[in-house]
C-alpha cells in the first residue's frame, strides 16, 4: 500500500530522525524523504515521507506514534486523504490569566485541537496581558473550534484573533 505523510519538524537535530524512527519500526518501505529548510517557518521545517505499508493498521500504527512527536499536517493512504490539519497561531488579548488561562486551553482541547505551545506576556498583572498558542487541529473540526473561540471571547471579554 503507498502511503504519503506530510509533518513540520522543529529545526533541530534529530527531528528527521524522530520522523522515520516509527516507520520502521511499523515495517513501513521509505521511497522518498523530501526536507525542505528554505520552507522553514515559525521554526519548523516542512517533509514529505513517500512510502510503503504492508496493510492499514501498519499505517495507522506509524500515525499514533508519530502524533506522540510531531506534528502531522497531512497523511494519505493510496490516495485518500487520512488526515488533513490546519494549524494555526491563536492570540488572546485582554485579561488572560484573570480570566482562567487553564479553562481557555481545556476548552479549545475539548474541541479536538491540541495547543504545542502557550506563550504568555505579562507588563503588568494590573494590565491587560496578551497569549499566543499554537493550534492544531483536524479540518472537520475547525469550524467548532472557531464558535467555541467565540464564545471564550464573549464570556471572557478578550481579544481572540486567528492568524
Amino acid at each position: 500500500m503507498q502511503a504519503v505523510i506530510e509533518a513540520k519538524l522543529f529545526d533541530k537535530p534529530g527531528e528527521l530522525l524522530e520522523l522515520l524512527e516509527p516507520i520502521a519500526r511499523f515495517n513501513g518501505n521509505i521511497l522518498s524523504v523530501s526536507h525542505i529548510r528554505e520552507l522553514k517557518s515559525a521554526g519548523k521545517i516542512p517533509a514529505r515521507i513517500e512510502l510503503e505499508v504492508p496493510d492499514r493498521r501498519a499505517f495507522g500504527d506509524i500515525i499514533n506514534a508519530l502524533e506522540k512527536k510531531i506534528e502531522i499536517s497531512n497523511a494519505k493512504l493510496n490516495d485518500i486523504v487520512e488526515i488533513k490539519r490546519k494549524s494555526f497561531a491563536v492570540l488572546l488579548l485582554g485579561h488572560v490569566m484573570d480570566s482562567d488561562a487553564n479553562d481557555t486551553i481545556k476548552r479549545i482541547v475539548k474541541c479536538g485541537a491540541s495547543v504545542s505551545s502557550f506563550y504568555l506576556g505579562i507588563k503588568n498583572l494590573e494590565l491587560p496581558s496578551t497569549a499566543m498558542l499554537w493550534v492544531h487541529i483536524d479540518d472537520k473540526k475547525y469550524d467548532a473550534l472557531m464558535e467555541e473561540l467565540d464564545k471564550i471571547a464573549k464570556e471572557k471579554k478578550l481579544m481572540v484573533i486567528v492568524e
